[in-house]
């Protein structure tokens, strides 16, 4: 995927409209994305593939839009899901059923190895220093370590939990392939938008254990 410009708004109309001219003579529209979060540029169907905050994506769940990538980063500190170090496991976790639930395309996070200060003015050891030079929050710019002594990239436990993550995600879509979409989603009734959940660990785990104990059922069976 290629984008122009992260967040455009107003103010960048015209030369955001010019850029994208130049590339789409060159790729597919279906392959341009850009995190977008003001809905009038989707509207005037200036970005066409948007990856919304989910600090704002409830204007474009209200107007139905199909196909919607999501994302989270820096901002996205207080109520919806990330996976900063400060924040609790169930914080990283639940966004696995919000994907499900709103029909989420795609979902977008930077950063994988950010090992620099911001504008990568510096190289920086993420053992000591996980803010990105003070610049954001802890683990916001990655979610693994350097090398180790074999050679393989040291993942963190934030992205352990992100595995689980998109576990529950397939889970979810195997139980649907086994019962309907309406069954599954009737189970997800206390997770409102992306920042209405249940803040525990028990409800991911007892819900992802009622997920498998109903796969197992319907599979034994057959």
């Amino acid at each position: 995927f290629f984008h122009v410009s992260d967040e455009p708004r107003e103010v960048h109309e015209t030369q955001y409209r010019n850029v994208k001219a130049i590339l789409l003579e060159h790729l597919d529209s279906s392959r341009l994305i850009d995190a977008l979060s003001d809905y009038s540029f989707y509207e005037k169907g200036i970005v066409t593939k948007p990856v919304v905050s989910t600090k704002y994506i409830q204007d474009f769940i209200a107007h139905d839009i199909k196909g919607l990538w999501a994302y989270y980063c820096t901002s996205e500190g207080k109520d919806v899901a990330n996976r900063f170090m400060a924040m609790p496991s169930y914080r990283n976790r639940i966004l696995g059923y919000q994907l499900y639930k709103y029909e989420i395309e795609g979902f977008l996070q930077w950063g994988y190895n950010f090992w620099f200060k911001e504008l990568s003015v510096g190289v920086l050891n993420p053992y000591e220093d996980t803010t990105a030079g003070g610049a954001f929050q802890s683990g916001d710019a990655f979610v693994v370590y350097p090398l180790d002594e074999n050679g393989e990239v040291v993942c963190s436990t934030r992205l352990y939990v992100f595995h689980e993550t998109l576990q529950d995600l397939r889970a979810l879509k195997l139980l649907e392939s086994l019962t309907d979409r309406q069954t599954v989603v009737d189970m997800l009734e206390e997770v409102n938008l992306f920042a209405s959940y249940p803040r525990n660990n028990e409800y991911i785990l007892k819900l992802r254990e009622k997920v498998n104990s109903m796969i197992k059922a319907l599979t034994s069976s057959k």
